[in-house]
């Protein structure tokens, strides 16, 4: 599976530790075989590698997990490697396991606390902010993902909303630079509005580096991906749009209160709908901004 797959599987993992009779076994983790979809390079595949294991080591001391260490994990031949796989089937059930947990109120004290940890040691890790401090990300996910039967359609409405949301979003905040992300930017173009001044951050961008830009944006409207999910998890946005399935996640199953999280990721239908405000926040007066058409950075 990809980085965001991944990373939303050791999350559900490593934060139940100690809950409904669970451990996270960290040191098989660390010393398992990593391998990711996606990634453009060797480099990029033995950095992102050690990424995940400095994650793990954080978590893992920030929870009072001891003596473990990543000296012996394997990037590349396999040798010692532990018998786990990334299966996407193992992931969604092992998510399945920790929504159930957290849905509890009282939440588990345990469980809260691993949440808080995981998240703060991701926002730690995370690259630096490089977009504006006040940018509007769009995530549009296509790719392979557009091709699977089961997510391919819903992907592609996602993908066909996009003209609308831009326009609402340049509407209520027409001073905030609008930035996309896409994985097929041929085929996010014909979605887009050539009417609203963005910019779509093409070229080979790092799976560390999407995630950071979505994390620390200002206004991120969340993909049909498993990336977007983790970044609203990393990031501190003041304001998430995400389609029903996602927000749901972050409600069910992200720290912090449940009714704060649901104010903090809004519903993206609420932004299509709406003809004026937006949940408290200002919307600006100033005039439009000078257009110009899309293009890569």
């Amino acid at each position: 599976d990809g980085v965001g797959h991944q990373l939303k599987g050791l999350y559900s993992v490593a934060v139940m530790h100690n809950v409904a009779g669970k451990i996270f076994d960290a040191r098989s983790y660390l010393h398992k075989k990593f391998r990711f979809q996606h990634l453009s390079s060797r480099q990029e595949t033995v950095a992102t590698t050690r990424w995940f294991q400095d994650l793990v080591l954080r978590y893992a001391s920030g929870i009072g997990i001891q003596n473990i260490t990543a000296e012996s994990a394997v990037t590349d031949s396999g040798r010692n490697a532990c018998p786990l796989a990334n299966r996407t089937v193992m992931v969604d059930s092992l998510w399945s396991s920790l929504a159930k947990c957290a849905r509890r109120r009282p939440r588990s004290p345990t469980l809260s606390r691993n949440m808080r940890v995981f998240a703060t040691v991701l926002q730690e890790m995370l690259p630096p902010r490089r977009l504006p401090i006040d940018a509007i990300v769009m995530h549009i996910r296509l790719g392979d993902a557009s091709r699977d039967r089961k997510r391919g359609p819903s992907i592609f409405v996602a993908a066909q909303n996009s003209a609308v949301i831009m326009r609402e979003l340049h509407r209520k905040w027409p001073l905030s630079p609008i930035y996309v992300h896409t994985d097929s930017l041929d085929v996010a173009q014909k979605y887009l509005p050539a009417n609203v001044t963005h910019t779509v951050l093409g070229g080979r961008v790092s799976a560390l580096q999407l995630l950071a830009d979505l994390a620390h944006a200002r206004i991120l409207v969340a993909g049909m991906s498993a990336m977007s999910r983790v970044a609203v998890l990393a990031g501190k946005q003041e304001l998430v749009y995400a389609y029903a399935f996602t927000r749901r996640e972050a409600i069910d199953a992200y720290p912090g209160d449940p009714d704060v999280t649901a104010l903090r990721v809004a519903d993206v239908n609420q932004l299509m709908s709406s003809s004026s405000g937006s949940r408290g926040w200002p919307v600006a007066t100033a005039g439009p901004q000078r257009q110009q058409p899309a293009h890569d950075q």
